[in-house]
């Protein structure tokens, strides 16, 4: 939106398709508000219980600056939101991402598995989406989506 140029702040609309997930991610240099503008209800959640719920249509809710936190669609429609940032340039960043991003010496250890995982992480990388993911299974089920006959863009 470039009408906000020199005023500190952002903003993006978000788009969840049924079934989908915007994945665990961190905004490092801004607290956002979310807003819920179209459709029934979004679910969103964060690092503790006091950031946890469900929207309802034009309803909103904060995330502190670098918490994580997620939102997901569990609905047959797609959910529209509208996040406002206190930054002009917030940033984000994907925890799942980043963290198999690292390199492999420090991923394994770090999740005690080294042996299960030793030379993998590198094919796992590839199966992660860049933020946006789909397969609640449930949800899938329910609304009767093949998830390879609904690839995300």
């Amino acid at each position: 939106f470039p009408i906000l140029m020199g005023l500190g702040i952002s903003t993006t609309l978000g788009f969840r398709e049924p079934c989908g997930m915007n994945t665990p991610h961190v905004h490092p240099r801004a607290a956002e508000f979310l807003t819920l503008v179209e459709e029934e209800n979004l679910k969103f959640a964060g690092e503790n219980a006091e950031i946890s719920g469900t929207l309802e249509k034009y309803e909103g809710t904060a995330f502190p600056i670098g918490s994580i936190h997620y939102q997901t669609n569990d609905n047959c429609d797609r959910v529209v939101s509208i996040a406002s940032l206190n930054s002009k340039d917030p940033e984000t960043s994907q925890v799942a991402q980043n963290f198999f991003g690292l390199n492999p010496d420090v991923v394994n250890p770090t999740l005690g598995f080294p042996k299960q995982i030793e030379g993998n992480i590198a094919q796992f990388r590839k199966a992660i989406p860049p933020n946006l993911a789909r397969g609640i299974d449930s949800c899938l089920q329910g609304c009767n989506i093949d998830i390879l006959d609904f690839p995300l863009p």
